[in-house]
């Protein structure tokens, strides 16, 4: 089975919160060639730039974010990256009002038909009428 994780959900793997155990098990099935995990390239820079507003804000050391982009890059899915993904992607921000960077990772879920889990609830409840193949972390099962 393959799923596209979104930023979000990936740094659930490195960061100590709410569903990081959940988001580790994803992580643990795809280690063990259970699961595909896919995600476009833009994983990376999002990740960076969470990290160092963490940072910057007090929540998190230099050097923790440092090993947590390092863990990121080590663990990262597979990127899949095209321009009809760029534009598909741009016609589902534009049409639902969502952010591009979010709308990536459902082009890519849309366009592999397989399902998206993301951490981001506020990106989840403005798209899941439209997309059920979207599903928040918190309720995600796999069925493996």
């Amino acid at each position: 089975m393959t799923l596209v994780l979104d930023t979000s959900a990936i740094l659930k793997w490195v960061l100590n919160e709410e569903d990081s155990e959940k988001a580790r098990r994803i992580l643990d099935a795809y280690l063990d060639g259970a699961l595909e995990l896919i995600a476009p390239s833009l994983v990376f820079p999002e990740a960076g730039n969470v990290l160092c507003r963490m940072v910057r804000r007090g929540k998190l050391s230099r050097q923790a974010a440092r090993a947590c982009l390092r863990m990121v890059v080590e663990y990262s899915p597979a990127n899949e990256d095209s321009s009809d993904l760029y534009e598909l992607s741009l016609d589902l921000a534009l049409e639902h009002r969502q952010s591009y960077y979010d709308c990536l990772f459902l082009a890519l879920a849309r366009a592999q038909k397989c399902k998206l889990v993301t951490a981001d609830e506020k990106f989840f409840r403005g798209m899941r009428r439209a997309f059920p193949e979207i599903q928040l972390l918190r309720d995600y099962v796999p069925s493996l």
